[in-house]
């Protein structure tokens, strides 16, 4: 049987986003997951918190949809640049924590997440994107 590789995984994560199908991406999730999307400080914690992070993103961009740009393994690290573009038709968490409302806009916003694997599951990982680009083309 060939072993799927860690970037493999993260690639079946966001086709994951891109189809809703959140449920196929949690099994690739350790239950002790710690994401940190770092412009907001906020956490996700385990299957759930993936969960829960996928839909808050879906339900602010219900056309949202994620292209990877580049890709590097290095060991049980993956980096993965990519781009996220969308319509923000559903309400989206600002930058303070509060939820701002739909502004009817397009999105594209250039984003990198830094995940650590272990044995073929996402157990950390922090994801870099420029919040105020994203609020900014809301506005604007």
């Amino acid at each position: 049987m060939n072993e799927i590789s860690n970037g493999d995984i993260l690639r079946k994560t966001f086709d994951a986003f891109n189809t809703r199908d959140f449920e196929s991406a949690a099994q690739w999730v350790a239950e002790d997951l710690l994401f940190v999307e770092m412009p907001t400080g906020r956490e996700f914690h385990g299957r759930e918190g993936l969960l829960r992070e996928y839909a808050e993103w879906a339900r602010a961009f219900p056309d949202g949809r994620v292209d990877i740009e580049n890709m590097h393994e290095v060991g049980d690290w993956v980096i993965t640049e990519f781009t996220v573009t969308g319509t923000n038709t559903g309400p989206f968490m600002g930058p303070d924590g509060e939820e701002l409302p739909p502004s009817n806009k397009h999105v594209t916003v250039h984003s990198c997440d830094v995940v650590h694997l272990t044995n073929g599951q996402v157990d950390r990982g922090r994801s870099y994107f420029d919040l105020n680009t994203i609020t900014n083309q809301m506005t604007d």
